[in-house]
């Protein structure tokens, strides 16, 4: 009896339960009058509690709740072995100092570094710098020798020579001296006096008894002046005529064989006379502290000898080669 009227219960609660889901319209009787059981009406749901409102915060900090089923912390003997066998970090990987400097492409050295690092260049002049330079040193050049101001200057020139002679069918002779010209010289023309002492010997006859041993001359000069200045050199021309004394001796044919010597006495002497023609060139120094310029070099020449104002003299050529010092 029992479990029936726990049967007939449990029947009754769902029979409630489709009841309220049915519509109300479902739920009204038929029409021809037949009597249905009447629904039980559900229970109205209850309202979901309100949220309450948030508390606010307080000057204490709130701890929360410790969660439940925690585990228990490890003892210091457990931490100790757990430390021992953690693996450790990574090795840092050993770097290159090479790749450290080339991982900086960009950055500056020091500047004492730089300094000393970088090379000095020199770049060779060109062709038309050294155009430029020569220029300049002759137009220093130029001014130094050949002022604007064109003054006249001290002009002394010295050689020291030697000289073939020879006349036609005559023996010849050789002369060996000095010439000097002293005068004066400006940028274009120069003028001076010719000095000259020569001694030798040179035969006049066939027979070699008359001979002249010396010849002593002056003359005018005209020359080129400090035109002769080229660069650093000289080349001077100048032109003259020239007035000798000449020393004639007679020479006595009886030489006395053992002594190997012959005897000399003066004869009438001659003064032979004719044109000149020198050429001189050299290297000039460069000592620009000095007033005057100084020159050496070589000497060569024309000496013609086309008559003489006493005695008889035939003509005579001479060409002259020697030494010169030359100032202007």
């Amino acid at each position: 009896m029992g479990r029936r009227a726990n049967g007939s219960g449990f029947v009754t609660r769902v029979m409630c339960a489709v009841a309220g889901m049915i519509p109300a319209s479902a739920s009204a009787g038929p029409a021809d009058g037949t009597t249905t059981p009447t629904a039980v009406a559900a229970p109205p749901a209850e309202a979901p509690p309100a949220e309450a409102p948030p508390a606010e915060p307080t000057g204490a900090a709130t701890q929360p709740p410790a969660p439940a089923n925690l585990p228990e912390p490890p003892t210091t003997a457990e931490a100790a072995t757990a430390t021992a066998h953690a693996p450790g970090p990574p090795a840092a990987e050993t770097i290159s100092p090479d790749m450290l400097d080339a991982g900086q492409p960009n950055a500056a050295p020091p500047a004492a570094t730089a300094a000393k690092a970088a090379p000095v260049v020199t770049s060779a002049p060109s062709a038309a710098d050294e155009e430029e330079m020569e220029l300049e040193a002759e137009l220093r050049s130029a001014d130094r020798f050949h002022p604007t101001t064109n003054p006249g200057r001290l002009s002394l020139v010295a050689r020291g020579m030697f000289a073939n002679a020879g006349s036609g069918s005559l023996p010849g002779g050789r002369f060996g001296g000095v010439s000097i010209d002293l005068g004066q010289s400006w940028n274009r023309f120069g003028y001076a006096v010719t000095a000259s002492a020569l001694g030798g010997r040179f035969g006049l006859s066939q027979s070699g008894t008359r001979e002249i041993n010396g010849l002593i001359g002056v003359g005018p000069t005209v020359g080129l002046g400090r035109l002769a200045i080229i660069g650093n050199g000289f080349l001077d021309l100048r032109v003259g005529y020239d007035i000798f004394y000449g020393v004639m001796n007679r020479r006595d044919t009886s030489t006395n064989v053992s002594t190997n010597s012959f005897d000399l006495s003066p004869s009438k002497s001659v003064i032979p006379h004719g044109p000149r023609v020198r050429v001189d060139l050299g290297l000039m120094s460069q000592d620009a502290s000095r007033r005057r310029f100084h020159g050496c070099g070589l000497s060569m020449g024309y000496q013609a000898l086309v008559g003489s104002a006493r005695g008889p003299m035939p003509t005579t050529h001479m060409l002259t080669f020697g030494i010169v010092y030359w100032m202007g």
